[in-house]
């Protein structure tokens, strides 16, 4: 069969990320797997993706077709013209895409319900979530189904629109154990940091991604635990803003931006060097695959009580729940720094949660079922 997969964004070809040439964000990776798959199995794939001009070129197996967009809020309106003549299925990377050009043949992905943010009475956040949810909305009547990553999208529409809930089909995330796994060793990294407790933040610098949240929770963890040290991985739109909270807080000493790190080569020897990773969600979150890896590398977890990250964690068996505030985030990380036996038990447990429950192998024999070419 030959797949057209749509997506605005693959290899960071994005207005908001720095161009790089490999994966900024969970979605990129699972995009990414996907289409390794689909060609696993046999199938001719392009990705159609928008980008600063119009070319074809290849990633690995992959074609890529790059199509200028004015900005995201036009991809709408400008995929579907991309669409090969000879593609048997079209499946959109963000099922929010479908409106108002998608047909009831096409098919989409939703990583994770949009309209979840706190407002705190915002006019930006608030039309922000009336706008996501109403794409959401549009989408879930106009394709034929849609794979979703979490629980949350079928509970709203079993709560919302109970006629469509079959149309919904849950497939969570998977975590590559070959590249996260206990045996990697993260030693370079520890040794660079002078031994010290490692949190890492494996998150991009955004607001909906709780950035600002986890840098106000340290405030109070440095007061326990002067030496610790937050590692912040990726870019993002708050950077500067970062950098200035950082130095207003005199938290030189106990945060460090390293910037976009390769998902493969990188980031499995953080995972490894680190005492505990924190997924400070504020809303917007799947299935998380940051909060996969860091279980897969036997790493224990602190999230926030968001989107999928509750089809992962159970609070206090593979991980710790916090509440979406500084105080409780605080509570949380310091009681795994302090007790390094429970540390160590949600850790095992988190390890061998996801290895049985979010492996590879679920994950391709679902797709196959959803596309039809099992």
């Amino acid at each position: 069969m030959k797949f057209n997969l749509v997506s605005h964004s693959f290899l960071s070809e994005s207005e908001t990320f720095v161009e790089t040439k490999s994966f900024v964000g969970g979605e990129e990776i699972y995009l990414y797997d996907l289409a390794k798959l689909l060609i696993k199995l046999g199938n001719d794939v392009t990705i159609l993706l928008a980008g600063k001009k119009e070319k074809d070129f290849f990633y690995e197996e992959m074609k890529i077709r790059t199509f200028k967009v004015i900005n995201k809020r036009f991809f709408n309106l400008a995929w579907k013209k991309k669409i090969e003549k000879n593609s048997d299925h079209v499946h959109l990377h963000d099922f929010e895409y479908a409106y108002p050009l998608a047909t009831n043949n096409m098919t989409g992905t939703c990583h994770g319900v949009t309209w979840d943010i706190p407002t705190n009475g915002s006019i930006y956040w608030k039309s922000h979530n009336f706008f996501h949810k109403f794409l959401a909305r549009q989408a879930i009547k106009l394709l034929n189904k849609i794979a979703s990553v979490d629980s949350f999208l079928l509970r709203f529409v079993q709560s919302e629109m109970p006629n469509y809930r079959d149309k919904i089909e849950i497939i969570y995330s998977y975590v590559n154990t070959n590249t996260f796994n206990p045996k990697v060793k993260g030693k370079e990294i520890k040794k660079k940091y002078e031994n010290r407790k490692i949190i890492l933040f494996p998150r991009n610098l955004t607001f909906v991604r709780g950035s600002l949240l986890i840098l106000e929770a340290m405030k109070y963890i440095v007061k326990k635990y002067p030496e610790v040290l937050l590692i912040m991985t990726g870019t993002g739109p708050l950077k500067n803003r970062i950098e200035f909270l950082i130095k207003e807080n005199k938290l030189e000493n106990n945060v460090a931006l390293i910037g976009h790190q390769d998902h493969f080569k990188d980031m499995p020897k953080l995972y490894a060097a680190s005492d505990l990773v924190v997924i400070p969600s504020l809303g917007r979150e799947g299935c998380s695959l940051s909060c996969l890896e860091a279980m897969a590398t036997r790493r224990p977890v602190v999230v926030t009580n968001v989107g999928g990250l509750l089809d992962i964690v159970i609070d206090n068996f593979n991980g710790l729940i916090s509440k979406v505030n500084p105080m409780c985030l605080a509570k949380k990380i310091t009681y795994l720094l302090e007790n390094k036996g429970e540390a160590k038990r949600v850790a095992t447990n988190g390890y061998w949660y996801v290895k049985k429950y979010f492996n590879y192998d679920i994950w391709c024999k679902k797709y196959a079922e959803f596309f039809g070419i099992a």
